[in-house]
């Protein structure tokens, strides 16, 4: 069992007269051990080491006078020990990262796993969805990061520093529902995305007012035409998963049976007569497909096809616009944040969307979620 402490910090009155110090106080809940060392240490700072790759008990600097350990304890640290609050830090081996309430509650009640077994708050998240739920051993846990790329973002880093959690061997599942292309897939298809992009980070001008050789009203940033490549580049542009890892959880989905109904089947035969609309007339189907994040809750055909243009523009070919959303690519960087502080491993990262919604043929309207 590891241990850490939460974050607080304290203040320590020592007689100046006294030259030497007592430099490292590391605590556990059963131990404290002390020792010296040549360097001099500021006051109310806090570090965390790394062990042979597990996370060390928290290791306080504190500027204190020399004298005898005990002496030392009794005087000066018993109240900082006191005032600590210890916490087991948990491993889990999946965190599902969900993004509204219907998300987060259809992994509830499942038999194989309780997701209410551990209810944790940690601070930073959705004032929404304050708690992370886990199992009793710690091995599944959620999170239901809220809506929008900002509630998204600051939700998933205040997890990836949170330090409740170890997560430096945890796969992350990013699980919700969208909207879908019918030129790819219908709607209850499940799609697992390599690529994840920013589709929205360009300039817009008002459609009403672009040049008459534009298809939008968008342009890449820095671009003079819808046909550039951008040439402003934000570093959010573009995520890609570990497609390894995207195969095998496909190919382990596809031994599922996807839930159909006659009310689905109905929906679908509005594309009966729309020969690029082929796809949406199939049943549910495991796909490979790619995903597109936008604050924007956009409709139109215009717009899904300059979207669909710019994220084949961005990843030279390489992606397939399939899913929309408003949330993962800001997840996304947060845990790349997260794997470059080495908390989080991001090729342990899949992207997974639920298709709710299909552009109607009628209107050609597309509509999210």
């Amino acid at each position: 069992m590891q241990f850490v402490t939460k974050y607080y910090y304290w203040d320590v009155v020592h007689d100046g007269n006294l030259k030497d110090r007592l430099e490292y106080v590391t605590l556990s809940p059963l131990i404290l051990r002390s020792s010296s060392t040549e360097r001099s240490l500021t006051p109310r700072s806090w570090e965390k080491k790394r062990h042979a790759g597990q996370w060390s008990d928290s290791v306080v600097r504190l500027d204190l006078p020399r004298m005898r350990a005990s002496t030392c304890a009794l005087r000066y640290l018993w109240p900082l020990i006191a005032a600590v609050v210890v916490e087991a830090v948990i491993s889990p081996k999946v965190f599902i990262i969900a993004f509204y309430g219907d998300e987060g509650n259809a992994w509830l009640g499942i038999p194989d796993f309780n997701l209410l077994a551990q209810n944790i708050t940690v601070p930073g998240i959705s004032v929404k969805f304050p708690d992370v739920h886990c199992t009793e051993d710690g091995s599944i846990c959620q999170l239901v990061a809220g809506e929008g790329e900002i509630n998204a973002a600051i939700s998933a880093f205040s997890l990836v520093v949170s330090p409740l959690f170890n997560l430096t061997n945890t796969y992350f599942l990013l699980a919700g529902d969208g909207g879908i292309n019918p030129k790819v897939a219908t709607i209850g298809s499940v799609a697992f995305a390599q690529f994840a992009v920013q589709v929205a980070l360009q300039y817009e001008i008002d459609a009403r007012e672009k040049p008459d050789n534009f298809s939008s009203g968008y342009i890449p940033q820095g671009s003079t035409s819808t046909d550039s490549y951008p040439r402003y580049i934000y570093g959010t542009e573009v995520f890609q998963l570990n497609d390894a890892l995207r195969q095998h959880a496909m190919a382990f989905a596809r031994t599922a049976t996807l839930t159909d109904s006659p009310v689905a089947q109905a929906y679908r035969q509005q594309y009966a007569n729309v020969p690029e609309f082929a796809p949406a007339l199939a049943p549910p189907a495991v796909v490979g497909c790619d995903t597109a994040t936008s604050d924007n809750w956009w409709s139109g055909a215009l717009l899904g096809d300059a979207f669909a243009h710019f994220t084949t523009l961005v990843t030279n070919g390489s992606a397939t616009y399939c899913t929309t959303q408003q949330e993962d690519s800001a997840v996304l960087e947060a845990l790349l944040r997260g794997h470059l502080l080495r908390r989080v491993d991001f090729g342990r990262v899949l992207h997974m969307r639920t298709g709710l919604r299909l552009r109607s043929p009628g209107s050609w309207r597309e509509r999210r979620r």
